[in-house]
């Protein structure tokens, strides 16, 4: 049986796919919706085309069963809706659950197409796209690796490495080869020290926001960031204020942890960072996500020791 879905202006012909072919269905699965495969530019999309109105599940629910779904057969997943209001549309959105409104909306980061050559490609790196790559610079060389392998090594599930490759390869920074079982694997064209600069312009500060406090609980389970760690890995002297990072996606951001918090001062300078460190030196955040940290600071001597600490980092991976 043939359906047609329209996003931007473009239709697209479906093939209802049976449950029974899919893994991870459950009964109640089975009873409230159909099955879909979209295939768009070599991306295979499955939608889950809803017999009931938004109103029968919570945005959550739908998150759990997008992500048994695309987690249990290697695509991703997205609902299908014959309507949604506005509100229903940003709870789906905020829980970053993909769905698609025939006609009218499509929320596919990443896979996202428009009218004029079916998709419209990222034009900056996201959070995860940019620990990928960082990754691959520092900690492990991830040449022909999938998006299900990376899901083994890293602090993001399948689904969000899929649309992290896919922006890498959008802005020209790798290649997705797909291979006899059809899976996309990584591939590098340039590596270290040129990968690098060719990303610079594009790379963004993981530090979102930063406060401070007089105290703070189980210090030991949060790195050193900022000026802390810039002292470690080169002459600078250390400041008296140690610089912490917490992770903005973990449960480790909450005030229960610090004493006092502030804007302004304190024994502790607490960085709110968008994804993990890389790596870990003895407790320190890596060399690259540290130096795009303090990329804007005035002190020149700052300055000099992040330059010396990135070109370190290239001298290392040549003697490897």
């Amino acid at each position: 049986m043939c359906n047609t879905l329209v996003i931007a202006s473009r239709s697209y012909s479906l093939d209802e796919i049976e449950a029974k072919s899919l893994k991870g269905i459950t009964l109640e699965m089975r009873s409230s919706f159909r099955f879909f495969k979209l295939e768009t530019l070599g991306q295979s999309v499955i939608l889950l085309k809803s017999k009931y109105p938004l109103e029968h599940y919570t945005p959550k629910t739908c998150k759990k069963m997008a992500d048994m779904v695309s987690i249990n057969n290697g695509f991703p997943c997205a609902f299908w809706f014959d309507a949604l209001d506005y509100n229903q549309r940003m709870r789906l959105m905020d829980k970053q659950v993909f769905f698609v409104v025939s006609g009218k909306y499509a929320y596919l980061p990443g896979l996202v197409m428009d009218s004029r050559d079916g998709r419209r490609t990222a034009t900056e790196l996201t959070a995860p796209a940019q620990y990928v790559l960082l990754y691959h610079l520092q900690a492990k060389n991830l040449e022909g690796r999938s998006s299900k392998e990376l899901a083994e090594i890293m602090p993001y599930k399948y689904l969000t490495l899929t649309l992290a490759l896919q922006v890498l390869q959008d802005l020209e920074l790798c290649t997705l080869v797909v291979d006899a079982n059809k899976e996309k694997r990584l591939h590098f064209e340039l590596r270290g020290k040129a990968l690098w600069e060719k990303a610079l312009p594009l790379l963004k500060s993981p530090l979102k926001k930063s406060f401070y406090c007089d105290n703070i609980k189980e210090e030991t389970s949060y790195m050193q960031g900022g000026i802390s760690a810039l002292a470690h890995y080169s002459m600078l002297v250390p400041d008296a204020l140690k610089t912490l990072v917490a992770v903005e996606r973990t449960d480790k951001v909450k005030q229960e942890n610090f004493e006092r918090i502030n804007s302004w001062d304190g024994a502790y300078k607490i960085e709110v960072w968008k994804y993990p460190p890389i790596i870990s030196d003895e407790g320190f955040v890596d060399r690259l996500s540290l130096a795009l940290t303090l990329k804007n600071d005035e002190d020149p001597r700052v300055h000099k020791e992040v330059e010396r600490i990135i070109e370190e980092t290239w001298l290392k991976e040549e003697q490897q």
